[in-house]
C-alpha cells in the first residue's frame, strides 16, 4: 500500500511540475545525487556510450552507479569540479570509494577509468586522470549455487497459470530454466526471435553483442504460446514479456528479479540460508544440470553464450559431484623400518 501510495504522489508531483507524466522507475525515497556540475558529465558520458553503442544498456546503468560513487568522494574532499583534481587525488578518492564494494571491483573500476578517459578526451580535463587508476585488481571468486530441482519445481508450481500475469510469469521462469538464458535476454526476447518452425531461439546477446542460438523445447514453446494467445494484452509492442498493468510496456530486468524474490518467498526459499540467489540462479542450475549429463565444457560454453572458456570455472567449482570424482585417494606407503 505504501509503495503505490508513494508512486501516485510521485505522477502528481511530475504532472504539477511539468504538465505531462513520463512512465519511468520512481527514484529511491532521499537518494543522494552529485552537484549539478557533476551530474551533467555523468549525464553526457551516458549518452556518448548509449549513442556509440560502445557500452551495452545495462553496462551503463551499472557504471553510472559507481561513477557516481566516486564523484560523492571528490564532493567528501572538498571538489566540486575537476579543475583542481590531481593524480593523487585521483588515488586518495579510489582508496576511499573501493570500500564501499565487498566485490565487484573489476567492474567498478572499468567504470571510472572510462569515465576519466571520458573527461580527457572531450577536454574537461588536462590530464588524462585514469593513469592513476590501477590496472588490475585481484578477482573476487565466489562458488554460487543455482535452484535445486524441488526448489524450481515449486516456484512452477505456484504460478497460476489460469490468470494472464501467472501465464507470463511461467513462461519466464521456464524459459530460464531451460535455456539458461540472462534475465535481460528473456525480458527483450521479441516474437521474431523464436523460429517456431525449426524449434530454436535466435538472439543478439545483450551483454556480448554475440548471436546466439538454442532450442526451443516443447514444453517452454507451448508455455510462450499460452501466454501469447491467452495471456498477453493486445497490442503493437514486439516484445512477448509485457507489463500486465496499462500502459502495456516491456519489462525490465528490476521487474523479472523482483518477480523471482516473491517466487522465491511465496514457497519459503530462503535466501539468507545461500545468498546472492535470484533470477541468475537459473542460469546456475541449468549450467551445473550440464556439467553433470556429461556435456564437454566447450559445449558448455557455447550452450550459454559465453564469449571466454574462463567464464564457465564458476559452473566448474560448482559440480560437486565432478570434483569429488577428481580427488586423489590415499594410497598406502611404507616408511623405512615399519609396516604399511
Amino acid at each position: 500500500m505504501y509503495q503505490n501510495v508513494r508512486k501516485v504522489a510521485t505522477l502528481l508531483d511530475e504532472y504539477h511540475k511539468t504538465g505531462k507524466i513520463e512512465l519511468k522507475r520512481v527514484p529511491a525515497w532521499g537518494l543522494r545525487m552529485p552537484n549539478t556540475y557533476y551530474t551533467e558529465s555523468i549525464n553526457a558520458f551516458c549518452r556518448e556510450n548509449e549513442q556509440t553503442g560502445a557500452l551495452a544498456h545495462s553496462t551503463i546503468s551499472v557504471a553510472h552507479s559507481a561513477i557516481r560513487n566516486f564523484l560523492f568522494e571528490l564532493e567528501d574532499m572538498g571538489y566540486v569540479d575537476f579543475d583542481r583534481v590531481t593524480l593523487p587525488v585521483v588515488s586518495e578518492c579510489m582508496s576511499h570509494t573501493a570500500k564501499r564494494y565487498a566485490g565487484g571491483l573489476g567492474a567498478m573500476l572499468f567504470a571510472i577509468r572510462s569515465f576519466l578517459r571520458f573527461l580527457h578526451r572531450n577536454g574537461t580535463t588536462q590530464i588524462d586522470l585514469s593513469i592513476a587508476m590501477p590496472e588490475m585488481v585481484a578477482k573476487r571468486r565466489v562458488v554460487r549455487q543455482g535452484f535445486g530441482t524441488g526448489e524450481t519445481e515449486k516456484m512452477l508450481c505456484s504460478a497460476n497459470i489460469n490468470s494472464s500475469i501467472g501465464k507470463r510469469d511461467y513462461a519466464i521462469m521456464l524459459t530460464a530454466i531451460q535455456t539458461g538464458l540472462r534475465a535481460v535476454d528473456i525480458v527483450n526476447l521479441k516474437r521474431q526471435d523464436i523460429d517456431w518452425r525449426n524449434y530454436e531461439i535466435r538472439i543478439i546477446q545483450s551483454k556480448t553483442g554475440h548471436p546466439l542460438n538454442l532450442p526451443l523445447e516443447s514444453e517452454t514453446g507451448n508455455a510462450i504460446a499460452d501466454y501469447l494467445l491467452n495471456g498477453r494484452p493486445k497490442c503493437d509492442i514486439p516484445f512477448i514479456f509485457l507489463c500486465d498493468n496499462r500502459p502495456y510496456r516491456p519489462l525490465k530486468n528490476r521487474s523479472a528479479s523482483a518477480m523471482i524474490s516473491r517466487y522465491m518467498q511465496r514457497t519459503g526459499i530462503d535466501k539468507s540460508d545461500i545468498p546472492r540467489r535470484g533470477f541468475h540462479s537459473f542460469r546456475r542450475s541449468f549450467g551445473a544440470g550440464l556439467l553433470e549429463s556429461e556435456i564437454p565444457l566447450d559445449m558448455l560454453s557455447e550452450l550459454l553464450g559465453h564469449t571466454h572458456m574462463d567464464s564457465a570455472k564458476p559452473y566448474l567449482a560448482a559440480n560437486e559431484l565432478g570434483l569429488k570424482s577428481c580427488a586423489i585417494g590415499l594410497t598406502p606407503t611404507q616408511k623405512a623400518g615399519e609396516g604399511w
